[in-house]
């Protein structure tokens, strides 16, 4: 069944409530852009489960603590609603450096390369 409500578009978050590490991104469609996320993260962890270790070419930290931790131990925030896509970087920059994203968090760069958001 197709969703009714209009996408939520604009930066987001992934928060890792025990060890208070986020993730920032951003999507023209955030709810469908974490169900993505934690897809794969389930599918990682499944997979990692099966071999009784964690290899970090998968989801790198955010999946490894995902997998120490469990899908409980995260929450989702809409950090802004951004609707001009040419807005996103100098927004998702702007909350990866006030969150710490990106030297004590899940992000490995101050912005997203986004080639289609």
């Amino acid at each position: 069944m197709a969703r009714k409500d209009k996408p939520i578009s604009g930066i987001y978050g992934i928060c890792c409530v025990v060890t208070n590490k986020w993730y920032v991104g951003a999507s023209k469609d955030i709810v469908e852009r974490l169900k993505y996320h934690f897809r794969d993260m389930r599918a990682d962890a499944e997979l990692a489960n099966h071999y009784d270790n964690w290899d970090f070419r998968y989801r790198g930290e955010l999946g490894k603590d995902y997998w120490l931790h469990g899908e409980s131990a995260f929450t989702c925030h809409v950090l802004a609603e951004v609707g001009d896509v040419k807005l996103f970087p100098r927004a998702e920059q702007f909350f990866i450096l006030s969150l710490d994203a990106k030297t004590d968090g899940y992000n490995s760069q101050l912005s997203g390369t986004h080639r289609s958001w």
